[in-house]
């Protein structure tokens, strides 16, 4: 009291003031404790945040790092897949171009061995032709044209036969094109059989021919198709050539969505365990001499570049027959 000049002092008891200071204290250690809790949460969230950050660093920096050396084997592999792709149609190439080669090899090798049938062919009906104009000239002089003008006539005929003849002879030699087209398989069986019938004349074979009527178009090459087929009917002949009964029939008939074309001889046949092998290059039924076996084989890739089939059976009563699969030009088809 400073009027008074006193100075008062009220003894308290401070039990309640050190309790309150007690729970205060505790209330800031309390609060002191959660904020270095929470301090140290977020520390720790943000310690596993970076290690987690660096962890995806480095799986991203190894992911790219496999990324690149798979990258890098990837495109080493490409190249060496492009240089085969490359080495293989270079191959391819040449393999189409020794096959292209052989075939045509085999054809002026059956136009050889029918070298002296042809001779005899043309020389034939030379020497007729030369004996009716010897004639005409003679009924010419005596005054007896009508005769004279009959043996023109049969002269014309005999140079229209040497000319079909030639014409056969000069399609089926020349090299044929790797394009497919619209077939008749009649004109094509005609065409075989003008060229193979010098060979079956000297083998004293007949040849019956059956076709379908109305059959449809065939996919394939008339030239490769013609070789096939005289291929086929000269092996015939040479079957039927010391058999019995020295006939070859050739039928064709539609079958689905393909034509069947058979040719059947009745010779030995072929034995059940070659018939896998009949068909590959080199391999020949035949004697030392006789061809070098890459006929049926040549026969059997043409047909295969057709989309066809060539297989061979063994008749019920004897003989073989080769059948040939081709696909039939559907309406509207382009050749």
């Amino acid at each position: 009291m400073a009027e008074a000049d006193w100075t008062i002092r009220v003894m308290l008891d401070a039990a309640p003031a050190k309790r309150q200071a007690v729970l205060v204290a505790v209330m800031m250690m309390l609060a002191l404790g959660l904020g270095m809790m929470a301090l140290a949460a977020v520390l720790q969230y943000r310690a596993r945040l970076q290690e987690r950050i660096t962890l995806q660093q480095a799986a991203r920096n190894q992911l790219e790092a496999r990324v690149k050396e798979r990258t890098s084997e990837l495109a080493f592999v490409n190249e060496q897949l492009g240089a085969e792709v490359i080495e293989r149609r270079i191959v391819e190439q040449n393999l189409r171009q020794a096959q292209t080669d052989l075939v045509q090899a085999a054809k002026l090798a059956a136009l050889g061995q029918m070298s002296a049938a042809l001779s005899h062919e043309f020389n034939q009906p030379l020497g007729a032709a030369r004996t009716y104009a010897d004639n005409a000239n003679v009924l010419i002089a005596r005054g007896r044209l009508d005769e004279a003008r009959g043996n023109l006539d049969r002269i014309l005929s005999l140079i229209d036969r040497m000319t079909s003849i030639s014409r056969r002879l000069h399609s089926f030699a020349r090299a044929p094109g790797q394009k497919l087209g619209q077939v008749s398989v009649a004109d094509a069986v005609e065409a075989a059989s003008e060229i193979a019938q010098l060979r079956l004349r000297s083998a004293e074979v007949t040849l019956e021919v059956a076709l379908a009527d109305n059959l449809p178009l065939v996919v394939a090459g008339p030239v490769r198709l013609q070789q096939v087929l005289v291929n086929l009917l000269t092996n015939a002949a040479d079957a039927a050539e010391t058999a019995q009964d020295r006939r070859i029939h050739v039928t064709a008939q539609r079958v689905g969505t393909g034509v069947h074309l058979c040719i059947r001889d009745h010779g030995d046949g072929v034995p059940s365990g070659l018939t896998e092998r009949i068909f590959d290059p080199f391999f020949s039924t035949k004697g030392v001499g006789k061809g070098l076996g890459l006929g049926l084989s040549i026969s059997y890739n043409i047909i295969k570049d057709f989309g066809g089939i060539l297989r061979v059976e063994t008749a019920d009563d004897g003989g073989a027959v080769f059948v040939i699969e081709l696909r039939a030009v559907e309406t509207g088809e382009a050749a």
